[in-house]
């Protein structure tokens, strides 16, 4: 059998870029308008990504309205591509359906609530613990554990793995800095963050400046026209 080529294979990993770029369907947190989008591909039973979860909560509250955070699931387990499974392996929930139980709590306007319960309770996660967080962020629990049961949000989860596997993620959390790849530890994600929030602040200025010179040039042609 002849494997797909993975992007990573045919360029150098810090020059991989995110694809497909943010858009309105990913999970947003932060304003639109900030100047720095750091992107994580992770996995909520991941233990490296669970040490990552509270990195960025550090630098979301260090950075504040100048960051903004974009999470995609990429699940770690052979059968991610599997549409129906049991729920329980070896008494916890597996990768694939703890990223469909945060999709079914999205579908209630509750993502952001949900990711914070899996990541803050990674080492306790079962079926009637998932149950226990619907009801505590007040979802319609007979809502959610349905379409858990019938996999609802699978196609979506299917999709925010295949676009690391496009990005060129090989394992979570990895993460994307204005659509770069950054490929050093998350320990050190403030200091890239403000390394590339200082080189927006200078590309602004440059595009300020150079605005202005336009307007000069233009008002210094039509006052030499009269």
């Amino acid at each position: 059998m002849i494997l797909s080529k993975h992007p990573i294979d045919s360029a150098p990993y810090n020059m991989i870029t995110l694809s497909p770029p943010v858009s309105r369907f990913d999970h947003q947190f932060g304003f639109e308008t900030a100047p720095v989008t750091l992107v994580e591909y992770g996995d909520f039973t991941d233990a490296a990504s669970g040490e990552a979860y509270w990195t960025v909560k550090e630098v979301l509250r260090a950075f504040g309205s100048q960051l903004r955070f974009v999470f995609r699931s990429f699940p770690r387990m052979p059968e991610r591509r599997i549409k129906r499974f049991d729920w329980l392996d070896f008494n916890r929930i597996n990768a694939q359906v703890a990223a469909e139980a945060a999709e079914a709590a999205n579908a209630q306007g509750q993502f952001w609530k949900m990711y914070a319960h899996l990541f803050s309770h990674q080492s306790q996660m079962s079926e009637d613990l998932l149950l226990q967080y619907a009801a505590i962020l007040n979802l319609d629990t007979d809502r959610f554990e349905h379409e858990l049961a019938e996999h609802v949000y699978a196609p979506r989860v299917e999709l925010s793995y295949d676009s690391g596997i496009q990005s060129g993620v090989l394992k979570p959390p990895t993460f994307f800095i204005n659509g770069v790849h950054y490929d050093d530890d998350f320990e050190g994600l403030g200091g890239a963050i403000e390394e590339s929030l200082r080189l927006s602040q200078k590309s602004v200025t440059r595009h300020i400046q150079s605005m202005r010179q336009s307007v000069a040039s233009g008002l210094y042609r039509r006052s030499g026209t009269k």
